[in-house]
């Protein structure tokens, strides 16, 4: 990852290597390399600014209070909370509604982490069109890149993407600019074309650990991302029976890679058999789970 100052276009953003920092608080951006013809498994380590900054006054069984004043509805679906601070920091779930005094959580499995005083911000989730605006055209995408999203309500392993979003070139934009890229999540961009394409986000750095809540006795794949824009080690991730880390080869080429490697439980030495394997910077993996699998909270923990 490289720190930066302002916001800006990825071909400006490719340039610049020194870091900065401004009152407290990290901006970054990362590149990452799409071969011609290929699949690259990528997942979005910034968050745009946050709206809201505040804490939890009570829990509901939908949600939670705050002491804020909102305008009902302002929240809904296109913002998430973010924890970023108690026994669930770094765990997010998309805001389903919101009244004047709270907020309903489109996951409510993670109020069983949270408390009262917690506190989280409000943020706005990225786009298809946040994340690939027109000026990244030719740089970031062309007429021939797809963007690929799996549904993490599919339970099983090896499923394959659920939904697309593809580039019209006769309208000159994404067929659907409005999709959400979910934060800490693995996302597919397919490209189709001969040239080689860079990549390029930018934003919030997070300063909270990631967190996800996996089910108990289920073997399941998770499409996630370590959730920080520089490189982590298998060992920054909860290990435990029955998990498995799957990696993929982003500079190889071809579509439809299966994973290039595999880092496993070690029921000997209670931790992951490779626990100095590198997770590069903004990369999407799998977390697989077995059926021997505890559930509760997975984390990866911050590198900085």
């Amino acid at each position: 990852m490289s720190t930066k100052k302002h916001m800006m276009t990825a071909a400006a953003a490719l340039l610049l290597s020194a870091p900065v920092v401004l009152a407290g608080e990290w901006v970054g951006y990362n590149a990452t390399t799409i071969p011609a013809g290929a699949d690259v498994m990528v997942s979005v380590p910034f968050s745009q600014d946050y709206a809201l900054e505040t804490t939890v006054d009570t829990k509901t069984a939908t949600g939670v209070t705050v002491s804020d004043t909102l305008t009902a509805g302002d929240y809904a679906d296109d913002y998430y909370i973010r924890m970023t601070s108690g026994t669930g920091e770094g765990l997010w779930t998309t805001i389903s509604d919101n009244g004047t005094d709270g907020f309903t959580m489109e996951n409510t499995n993670v109020l069983t982490h949270i408390s009262a005083g917690d506190a989280f911000q409000v943020i706005p989730h990225h786009t298809v069109a946040s994340l690939f605006p027109e000026s990244h055209f030719g740089i970031s995408y062309t007429n021939d890149v797809s963007l690929k999203f799996y549904n993490s309500a599919t339970v099983g392993v090896d499923d394959a993407p659920s939904d697309t979003v593809s580039y019209d070139a006769f309208g000159g934009n994404w067929n659907t600019p409005a999709t959400i890229v979910p934060p800490l999540t693995q996302m597919i961009i397919r490209n189709g074309s001969g040239e080689e394409l860079t990549f390029a986000c930018a934003g919030d750095v997070p300063q909270v650990k990631a967190a996800f809540i996996v089910a108990a006795g289920v073997e399941d794949d998770y499409h996630i991302g370590s959730g920080f824009p520089v490189d982590v080690t298998a060992a920054s991730v909860s290990a435990n029976t029955g998990r498995s880390l799957k990696l993929y080869d982003n500079g190889a080429t071809g579509q439809n890679k299966p994973p290039a490697e595999s880092v496993s439980y070690n029921a000997f030495t209670g931790d992951w058999n490779t626990p100095g394997k590198t997770l590069d910077e903004g990369e999407g993996f799998v977390l697989r789970t077995g059926s021997g699998e505890v559930g509760g909270l997975v984390t990866v923990q911050k590198p900085y």
